[in-house]
């Protein structure tokens, strides 16, 4: 009988631990950031941090030819794509270090830079908002762990990225970056004509067979 009562014990002992376990991870699991199809025109920030530097200003410290904002941020902690596009560049440079360039709808290129190594993801492969691209690192030339994160439009570098950040305050990954980008809101489909039954753009024709039959009669534009 004691063996039992030590052995029913010891199950309980492990049925205990194996709930706080449980407790502990689930909050971490539940806190991630789910990717998905981004259709709204918002992006999100990519990364968790203090900011340090934005467009042409460093917080006080100068910097004046500085293109992105800079989100101090422990190395090896997640980056994520600020919105839906497909990977153009994954590559290593001096400056740069380990960075990734996403192409976005509307003319928008966002990249991370200074990651510890090359993205997560191939070039040509599609993201979505929310997925993660790579981690924090401090690759190239970098003074200590942080994400590099440039905003560009149509070829130039995009500095109404500045009015979404403020100096010196902490930011979450995945929260909504507070700003309006124009044009970056997908478009949807255009809606189908009445006539256009096979959904090609064209106008069909139905029409009534001698044998009572309904017949489709496809437009050819």
């Amino acid at each position: 009988m004691r063996r039992r009562s030590r052995w029913r014990l010891a199950r309980l002992a492990m049925v205990a631990a194996v709930a706080v376990l449980i407790g502990l991870v689930a909050p971490q699991v539940t806190a991630a950031v789910p990717a998905s199809a981004a259709t709204d025109g918002q992006m999100i920030i990519p990364a968790s941090g203090t900011i340090r530097s934005k467009v042409a200003d460093g917080c006080g410290t100068g910097r004046p030819t500085h293109q992105g904002i800079d989100i101090s941020a422990p190395s090896g902690a997640p980056i994520l794509a600020a919105y839906d596009g497909v990977v153009k560049t994954r590559a290593y440079s001096g400056g740069y270090g380990y960075f990734v360039d996403i192409e976005h709808v509307g003319g928008y290129v966002t990249r991370y830079a200074h990651m510890v190594s090359q993205g997560t993801v191939a070039p040509g492969v599609q993201v979505q908002r929310g997925q993660q691209i790579g981690v924090v690192g401090s690759t190239g030339n970098s003074t200590g762990a942080h994400l590099h994160f440039e905003v560009w439009r149509n070829g130039s570098v995009y500095t109404a990225i500045n009015q979404g950040f403020t100096c010196l305050s902490t930011v979450t990954r995945g929260a909504a970056l507070p700003l309006v980008f124009p044009g970056l809101r997908t478009a949807s489909p255009a809606p189908k004509g009445t006539s256009d039954f096979t959904g090609d753009g064209r106008a069909d024709l139905l029409g009534v067979a001698a044998c009572s039959d309904l017949e489709l009669m496809a437009g050819d534009g």
